[in-house]
């Protein structure tokens, strides 16, 4: 009988290590992340240039009128490192 494993969304979190490593100023955090089956999915949007980031209010993202933002994605299919590294982060 196969296995599977499946976790609840989890917003307003860190992803998991070793995070966000896309230049500098991309502090990790305030994003919306599933895992399952091994693999971690992360969204969230930010306004370019601005710190802090959005904060999600549950699973909503209020972006001010007239501001200039993108999304940030993260697809880890290593998440836990069983086979070593293999993260990709993607912003648009």
């Amino acid at each position: 009988m196969p296995v599977t494993a499946s976790a609840a969304v989890v917003d307003n979190t860190d992803l998991a290590s070793p995070g966000v490593y896309f230049g500098s100023g991309n502090p990790n955090g305030a994003f919306t992340v599933n895992t399952e089956n091994g693999v971690e999915l992360g969204l969230r949007a930010k306004i370019s240039g601005v710190a802090p980031q959005i904060t999600p209010i549950g699973n909503t993202y209020f972006i001010p009128l007239g501001a200039t933002f993108n999304f940030d994605y993260s697809v880890n299919p290593n998440f836990g490192g069983a086979n070593g590294p293999a993260t990709f982060r993607f912003s648009v």
